[in-house]
């Protein structure tokens, strides 16, 4: 079955995604898919095959499978999570360690103010934000 939904209140998201044991992500112009991260947050097994900063969210094969954006490559994939249910079932707690473990509130806040921190520092020297590596 194919599901696409949208506008779902947000108290809601959670009985919504524990519905499904994978999703597909192949948006073409993906920068970091809150919906996907969402996902393998849930514990959904999780194929990406946006080719770009989505497919960033975790180790292919471990956290999320990872394809090209072609349909061959997708079906493969598909095919892959569907038919190993114990397959499915470990890249979904695998993706939903590592989500927690890597993108919680504290982490992303710590690294965030360390941003905040050395770009105000550049701004006080006169250095433009764009010559810092971050």
């Amino acid at each position: 079955m194919l599901f696409r939904s949208g506008g779902v209140p947000y108290a809601a998201v959670l009985n919504m995604l524990n519905q499904y044991s994978m999703a597909l992500f192949a948006s073409a112009w993906e920068t970091f898919s809150y919906t996907q991260l969402e996902c393998m947050w849930a514990g959904i097994a999780c194929v990406s095959a946006s080719g770009s900063g989505a497919a960033e969210l975790g180790r292919s094969g471990e956290h999320v499978l990872n394809c090209r954006r072609h349909p061959d490559e997708i079906g493969r994939a598909l095919a892959l999570i569907l038919g190993d249910t114990a397959y499915r079932q470990r890249l979904g707690q695998a993706a939903s360690t590592h989500v927690q473990s890597q993108y919680n509130t504290l982490r992303i806040a710590r690294a965030m103010t360390c941003l905040y921190a050395r770009a105000t520092e550049a701004a006080g020297r006169g250095t433009p934000v764009s010559s810092l590596s971050f």
